[in-house]
């Protein structure tokens, strides 16, 4: 089926000569909305571990984790050539200067590891951050993806994100102008967001220099400030607006996002036990996002 942007498989094969297999890594990172720095419990939607695969819960080092990722894919018949370490649960970017160089390092360090993919906030990274990304880069593939989530102030005040999408702009400005691929996270059906509002981020996102864009239904998960709120009946969380049958996903957004971007993928899931398997309190089943 053709699209009107290039897939992350395709952009893969076109930059390393074939296919690529992310390897996600816990790096041992936390956040500062879950340390105290910003708050406590993190963005309302958020369970930094619901989609951590098995062979991240481990106490191994990073280079373990590597092994047993690719073990893990193997068993599971997607064996590859070439892999990328990918930092993906929590802020990536949030420790001193030579922690990250360490783990970055060690993670670059593996045979079998052609780049590394580090997922963060746009607040949690630094000049000199970005300058240890853009000399590491000259080594092997470097690529930055920031949880962008929303657009719009508001939302993101709703959400408690504890940042500006003004500070995700710079923030994607600043990585662009070091030569370092940029990716974007963006969650499609957060409470207060029309069907309008999320079409027009594709044009506000399109503007940018970004290499990727993720997007993301809302999912209710186990445990989050989210879930809790819905449970009390707000908010109501409505994606169908958008996206409104299967075959249709990803219709309306993908033809409005900039043709020199990537998409890596267009949808997600939590872990089975992550999801939350709640009936909403009222109202029609099929206006929620329920896993």
């Amino acid at each position: 089926m053709r699209t009107s942007y290039l897939t992350y498989a395709d952009y893969c094969r076109k930059r390393f000569g074939g296919t690529v297999q992310k390897i996600a890594v816990d790096g041992g990172f936390t956040c500062p909305n879950r340390d105290g720095t910003l708050g406590l419990g993190g963005c309302t939607f958020c369970a930094g571990e619901a989609f951590a695969p098995s062979y991240c819960r481990t106490a191994g080092s990073i280079t373990e984790q590597i092994d047993e990722g690719i073990r893990f894919h193997t068993r599971r018949h997607r064996q590859k050539s070439l892999y990328l370490a990918y930092f993906q649960s929590y802020s990536n970017t949030y420790a001193p200067l030579e922690v990250l160089r360490a783990r970055y390092e060690e993670a670059l360090a593996h045979s079998r590891v052609s780049g590394i993919v580090i997922s963060t906030r746009p607040d949690c990274v630094s000049e000199p951050t970005l300058d240890l990304l853009r000399t590491l880069g000259k080594q092997k593939y470097i690529a930055v993806e920031y949880g962008i989530e929303s657009c719009y102030d508001q939302t993101l005040r709703t959400v408690h994100r504890g940042h500006t999408f003004e500070c995700t702009r710079q923030a994607i400005l600043a990585t662009a102008a070091r030569g370092i691929d940029v990716g974007g996270h963006l969650i499609l059906g957060l409470p207060g967001e029309s069907r309008e509002q999320m079409l027009a981020e594709a044009d506000i996102l399109s503007a940018l220099p970004l290499s990727t864009l993720k997007l993301h239904q809302l999912q209710l998960l186990r445990g989050t400030e989210m879930e809790r709120q819905w449970r009390s009946g707000w908010p109501p969380l409505c994606l169908h607006a958008i996206w409104p049958t299967p075959p249709a996903v990803g219709s309306d957004p993908t033809a409005r996002i900039s043709p020199t971007a990537t998409s890596p993928s267009l949808s997600g899931t939590g872990l089975p036990n992550s999801c939350s398997a709640a009936r909403p309190p009222s109202g029609p089943t099929s206006t929620y996002i329920i896993c």
